[in-house]
């Protein structure tokens, strides 16, 4: 989550790693995140391969935000996504 309210959907092996990077705002945090402070990691799921990870991201990112905080909620369930 971030100031603003908006939801940001990443890839990464490492969680507590990359949002470190984005509260930095260093050169490895995404574009999203110079304009964006973060504040906090809503929800992360464990994929079973790299490519599941990036289609599940696409997926999510394809999402409205209606839907979005829905499944940060625990009210859709990511597993529909996959």
């Amino acid at each position: 989550m971030h100031h603003d309210n908006s939801l940001y959907t990443g890839v990464t092996t490492n969680v507590e790693r990359r949002f470190q990077e984005h509260m930095s705002q260093a050169k490895p945090a995404a574009k999203y995140f110079r304009a964006r402070k973060a504040i906090s990691v809503e929800l992360s799921h464990a994929c079973i391969s790299k490519r599941q990870a990036y289609q599940l991201e696409y997926k999510i990112k394809r999402l409205n935000k209606c839907l979005k905080e829905q499944l940060v909620r625990g009210l859709l369930d990511i597993n529909q996504l996959l």
